[in-house]
């Protein structure tokens, strides 16, 4: 059991991410946790569940492509990993994000976007 080996904060966030994607067939993490996928069971609505090498405008672009293509109701943001600032490093994602997603809730130190309507 995951539970046995991750801290409370993971397990809260663990529990509110899979009442809100249940039934979902992927999940989009805009942080630097890849574990989540693990946690979730879930695979990534993007090949770029690793942010870290988005790096390029062009790959900016896919990967804000394949977000709408998969549409993800939910999409986690921050948390206790904290490297160089995604949206300072990733502006064309912020902009995306920032038009289409609203903050729906946070859980310690992430944040849950919801897809607007």
């Amino acid at each position: 059991d995951d539970k046995k080996f991750i801290n409370h904060e993971y397990n809260d966030l663990i529990a509110e991410l899979n009442l809100l994607i249940k039934g979902s067939s992927c999940f989009q993490a805009f942080s630097y946790d890849q574990a989540i996928f693990y946690l979730l069971k879930k695979k990534s609505c993007s090949k770029f569940y690793n942010i870290w090498p988005i790096g390029s405008k062009k790959n900016q672009e896919i990967y804000i492509d394949e977000l709408k293509v998969n549409n993800p109701k939910y999409i986690l943001t921050e948390g206790p990993l904290k490297f160089y600032n995604p949206y300072t490093r990733y502006p064309h994602i912020k902009k995306f994000l920032d038009k289409e997603y609203s903050l729906y809730k946070n859980i310690h130190s992430w944040k849950i976007l919801k897809k607007n309507n």
